[in-house]
């Protein structure tokens, strides 16, 4: 297939993000960091909330960590777990909701309740997103480019590295908002979709719709994505195809084989001695 040019931003429907700072809305001490709730204004109307996780003495030399969890910024925060440990580690971390994720879950309707409910799932805002024009997609990614923003504009943040690690249907939106802003450093996608080719190809796939944009194919799929970043480096854990199965990593490396800046691993691995290991 003859690959037809377009600027990825229009090809998704990405806005340039309203606001690039963050809004301290509280600030508590805890366990030897301070962990600090903000929101950014990502759109009209949208807010975008986020943790940060700061170690008590701050390494210019450590970079920042951005955690997207499809779970939500709210799933791994606790004492002890990923997020309070990698600052403890001594880098900085910030973990968020996006669109459709945690707190930006779709509001609930006001008609029927037995019919407003049963259309309140992600596949649904997704189908109505797409109606209006305006892929989940790149609603997702214009979101990750505020939170990007307001982590370089924070004080204690400015200068830093910025690293993105997401999981499962959020490492399509990294991915291209990493090749929206080239201060986007490397990745760690765990558990991603190998290419939109294989939804292509499975006829009984399971990828859900909210990465859907109309005749993305046509114009790029992700391992070119991928190869587009180099030298940033991007490492592909535990990549699934169409089915929801996980490859074996030399056919991951096969499709990424133009690709010299994929690391292909073969778990989708998200605990913290596997970020240590891929921020060293």
């Amino acid at each position: 297939m003859v690959k037809e040019p377009t600027p990825l931003d229009r090809l998704i429907g990405v806005d340039p993000p309203a606001s690039s700072s963050f809004s301290v809305l509280r600030h508590v001490s805890s366990g030897g960091i301070d962990i600090e709730a903000v929101e950014v204004r990502s759109a009209p109307k949208v807010w975008v909330p986020a943790w940060l996780f700061l170690p008590k003495h701050l390494d210019k030399s450590k970079p920042v960590v951005l955690l997207l969890d499809p779970s939500g910024r709210n799933s791994r925060c606790l004492e002890d777990e990923l997020c309070q440990s990698l600052a403890r580690e001594g880098s900085p971390v910030c973990t968020a909701d996006v669109r459709g994720v945690g707190d930006l879950w779709p509001e609930v309707g006001r008609g029927n309740p037995g019919h407003a409910r049963s259309h309140n799932g992600e596949e649904d805002y997704a189908w109505a997103s797409l109606i209006f024009g305006k892929p989940l997609l790149g609603q997702r990614v214009t979101d990750v480019l505020a939170v990007a923003g307001g982590i370089r504009s924070h004080p204690a943040l400015k200068g830093r590295d910025l690293l993105v690690a997401a999981m499962g249907p959020l490492t399509v939106p990294a991915l291209f908002a990493a090749a929206l802003d080239p201060n986007i450093g490397r990745l760690y996608l765990a558990g991603g979709l190998v290419s939109y080719q294989d939804i292509l190809e499975t006829e009984d796939y399971q990828y859900p719709f909210a990465n859907f944009v109309p005749n993305l194919l046509k114009r790029v799929d992700l391992p070119e994505v991928v190869a587009s970043l180099n030298p940033r480096p991007v490492t592909l854990a535990g990549a699934v195809g169409a089915n929801g199965l996980s490859l074996e990593p030399s056919a991951v490396s096969k499709i990424y084989e133009k690709a010299s800046n994929a690391r292909v691993h073969p778990e989708a691995r998200w605990d913290l001695d596997t970020m240590l290991k891929w921020m060293s």
